[in-house]
């Protein structure tokens, strides 16, 4: 792993020093050094010759940079990838880049920030699938992943779990043996990810940022923590995230069930209005379930690789509505309902009769797990403060009875001609559209 920086000002300076002679057939070390001095400005006692091209590592580690014609030929160029990345305009872009390159690359071997390395792992795509798997994850529970996996060769899923179940006995992981410290607890491309926006840093703590969780996940659940499986042990291809299988904690332990059942609400670190949910009680409440949709069991839509089938995890009294429930955690199994996904669509999307339909049939049938579990609501205001988002028809700027007639008339065709025509459109979209045509064809007559 690239020792010396992992900033994004320093991977910026490499990048336009190799961009800008990016017509020239390569940029010699001693050229590089001149230019990166001045982009830097490293003061005379930091001119380390080694430090000055190491700060080109992690455009090289991320395949943005390579070597001319072999590694460390002394001669670098920018790469089609690198040159993508510096004209990006923005972190958006420049962060789709680096997942098409974790996708692509390899970090273990081969690389042309790492001069001798033979390792089948890549070190940023299991840090990325552990935080995918923890929330978060500290440098010491990263440097006992690595330990386990790299050196012990023990798999991915046996690593995270002795993680999970430190953290639920509130022990400390294991130290790496003294010799690996200084390796395994500085690795540079967390810095990186963090600067550039895929992570966030909160008390030592390394979780995605609200970017990467909103348009990343599963490109992260579908990396590879090897880059090389030609000679793995089968153990390892059937046991590890690279066959795309989620791991499902299935939460057997019934005492830690009802601890984090009774939990108390936590917000998402710098959230004011977004709280803590665990994966593994939505796990639970779909193997309870044995993964079928709550409105139909004959619903079908894919096997997963672990051989269950496909489905979501859905809160009846959503996750919006825990500020109102005070200490009263509702991310229970309770109050998750297992649904394939297109009903799951229609629960948050359908037309306002037919999703009143859906919720009462669910109230009905769950409402006496719900009061034991202490959320106490009824049908009405369950419905109205949290799923009815009917847009009034605006009548405020109509001048007479004529008017009004007619904005009632207009109402009326649109909604029985998207009832006749089945037009996929939400109760929000008929209304705007209503208040559309109103405004264009009573108000001008």
């Amino acid at each position: 792993m690239p020792k010396q920086t992992g900033t994004l000002r320093a991977l910026k300076a490499s990048l336009k020093i190799l961009y800008n002679r990016r017509d020239s057939e390569f940029v010699s070390n001693d050229e590089f050094r001149e230019e990166i001095i001045k982009e830097l400005k490293f003061s005379k006692e930091e001119q380390n010759p080694p430090k000055m091209v190491k700060q080109s590592e992690m455009a090289r580690y991320f395949g943005l940079s390579g070597f001319y014609k072999k590694n460390f030929d002394r001669k670098q160029k920018i790469l089609l990838e690198g040159i993508k990345f510096y004209e990006s305009k923005n972190n958006e872009e420049k962060i789709s880049i680096i997942f098409d390159q974790l996708k692509k690359i390899s970090f273990g071997k081969n690389n042309a920030a790492i001069k001798e390395s033979d390792s089948i792992i890549d070190p940023p795509k299991l840090f990325l699938k552990a935080i995918y798997e923890l929330e978060f994850i500290e440098k010491k529970e990263f440097a006992i992943l690595l330990y386990r996996t790299v050196n012990q060769k023990k798999t991915f899923r046996e690593s995270i779990i002795e993680i999970i179940e430190c953290r639920e006995q509130k022990k400390k992981v294991s130290d790496v043996p003294q010799e690996y410290k200084n390796i395994y607890y500085d690795y540079k491309f967390n810095v990186f990810f963090k600067e550039i926006g895929i992570l966030k840093e909160i008390k030592s703590k390394y979780y995605f940022s609200f970017f990467t969780n909103d348009n990343y996940l599963n490109v992260i659940s579908n990396l590879s923590i090897y880059n090389d499986i030609k000679e793995l042990d089968q153990k390892y291809i059937n046991d590890e995230e690279i066959i795309n299988e989620k791991i499902n904690y299935h939460l057997h332990n019934k005492e830690i069930l009802r601890k984090l059942n009774e939990r108390k609400p936590n917000l998402k670190t710098n959230s004011i209005d977004r709280y803590v949910t665990q994966r593994r009680i939505k796990e639970t409440a779909l193997r309870d379930n044995n993964y079928e949709c709550f409105f139909d069991k004959s619903h079908k839509t894919f096997l997963m690789v672990n051989g269950a089938q496909y489905m979501e995890g859905h809160h009846i009294i959503p996750m919006k509505a825990q500020k109102d429930f005070k200490l009263i955690n509702i991310d229970r199994v309770e109050n998750i309902l297992c649904l394939c996904p297109n009903c799951h669509r229609k629960v948050h999307l359908s037309l306002e009769n037919e999703k009143k339909k859906l919720l009462s049939e669910v109230y009905n049938l769950k409402k006496n797990n719900l009061f034991k579990a202490n959320l106490k609501i009824s049908f009405e205001d369950l419905y109205k403060k949290y799923y009815s988002k009917k847009i009034a028809i605006d009548f405020s700027s109509l001048q007479n009875q004529s008017q009004i007639k007619k904005a009632l008339l207009i109402e009326k065709i649109v909604k029985d001609r998207v009832q006749k025509d089945q037009i996929g459109s939400t109760e929000e979209e008929i209304s705007r559209l209503t208040n559309l045509y109103i405004n264009e064809y009573v108000k001008k007559n």
